[in-house]
């Protein structure tokens, strides 16, 4: 599983909009989402998965999210909206994977393929797509 440590700047994503919608952000946090969120601001996620013990760091124009965690152990959380989530962090293979309960579900895979880390997000039948280069 430590194919995804590392650092990594978003290069491409596909089907945000959408995906946003699914999971019900609206008005004013979509915008900001969808202007500040994308490959042109300098996205990048430093992953470091060692044992149980996970930290992702978010870097976006908005302010540095950090999410630390213990895979299997479901916590209280906040979603990029403020709506209240329960999150839980598991490994499936060579996958990271994220389980968002509360207002709605998502699940968000995180897998090195070809070189990129790919981050799946699904809603119902929803995917979005994230890519990110090794930096």
């Amino acid at each position: 599983m430590a194919a995804v440590n590392g650092k990594w700047k978003l290069v491409a994503l596909e089907n945000f909009d959408s995906y946003l919608a699914a999971v019900g952000v609206e008005g004013e946090a979509k915008e900001k989402a969808l202007q500040f969120l994308t490959p042109a601001n300098n996205i990048s996620q430093d992953i470091a998965l060692d044992g149980d013990s996970l930290s992702i760091t978010t870097t976006t124009p908005l302010a540095p999210i950090e999410v630390k965690a213990t895979l299997g152990t479901q916590f209280d959380s906040r979603y990029l909206d403020g709506r209240e989530i329960k999150t839980l962090f598991s490994v499936s293979g060579d996958t990271l994977v994220e389980e968002v309960t509360g207002a709605f579900s998502t699940t968000i895979t995180r897998a090195v393929e070809g070189g990129q880390m790919v981050m799946t997000m699904k809603c119902g039948d929803v995917t979005s797509t994230r890519r990110y280069d090794k930096i």
